[in-house]
């Protein structure tokens, strides 16, 4: 038998309050990732792009109807946006966001893909470790 009472006074665990500091311009790290729903819409779009600067917080979601073919032009569309292309792009390496032309794309602008896994910071440097 279970005391509801003793279950309810478990405490959380703590989360990491530990602030990491902004990047030092805006386009230099962010983050990406795909959202999509169950249902149909409007005009064939069931996906959207979800991208957030980290130093600025500005988010935007751009539709997507197909994965193959419209992720990088709404990716370069956001770098249009932004003036810039990511020194660091965060995504969690859905295999249906990062394909070939992607990592292409970051590379052939001095980028780098991260997962966005556990993120320690050594100076101005954001070095990176995979779950």
């Amino acid at each position: 038998i279970i005391d509801l009472g003793q279950v309810a006074s478990i405490d959380k665990p703590k989360r990491n309050t530990t602030k990491l500091p902004l990047p030092p311009q805006r386009g230099d790290v962010v983050h990406m990732d795909i959202i999509y729903g169950a249902g149909s819409s409007i005009e064939g779009i069931k996906y959207a792009l979800f991208l957030v600067d980290r130093a600025t917080r500005y988010k935007i979601m751009l539709p997507i109807r197909n994965l193959k073919t419209d992720v990088l032009p709404n990716l370069k569309k956001f770098c249009s946006i932004m003036g810039t292309t990511p020194k660091y792009l965060r995504t969690d390496f859905d295999h249906k966001l990062i394909g070939r032309h992607i990592q292409q794309f970051i590379e052939e602008h001095d980028g780098i893909i991260e997962s966005s896994g556990t993120t320690e910071v050594i100076g101005s440097q954001y070095n990176v470790t995979k779950h």
